[in-house]
């Protein structure tokens, strides 16, 4: 138990060291309006994050990250939910979610 929680800590820390460069954890979850993005750190488990959302209605996971051409990438999977990230589709889908300017993608 101890060493969970060290290592949640360290996990922790590290986040707030990284900056930028930061990769999180993410979800695609199917609502009423469609797939929505929801982006959490690293140190929280896709299946905890699930506890708030109904988890029969989640579509895809995995990991977060900015690529050198300032665009996020989906990749990856959830161990915990047995779920894999549709890395292109996910990628379109959050970059579009989190556009400024939706028409330019």
């Amino acid at each position: 138990m101890l060493n969970k929680r060290k290592k949640r800590l360290e996990n922790r820390s590290n986040c707030k060291r990284a900056g930028q460069n930061m990769t999180m954890k993410y979800v695609i979850y199917q609502n009423t309006e469609g797939e929505v993005p929801v982006f959490f750190p690293n140190y929280i488990s896709h299946k905890r994050l699930c506890v708030a959302i109904e988890e029969d209605r989640i579509v895809s996971a995995g990991f977060v990250r900015m690529n050198s051409k300032g665009k996020l990438e989906c990749y990856g999977r959830s161990v915990t939910l047995k779920l894999k990230s549709r890395e292109k589709h996910d990628s379109i889908l959050v970059n579009h979610y989190l556009s400024l300017n939706p028409n330019s993608i």
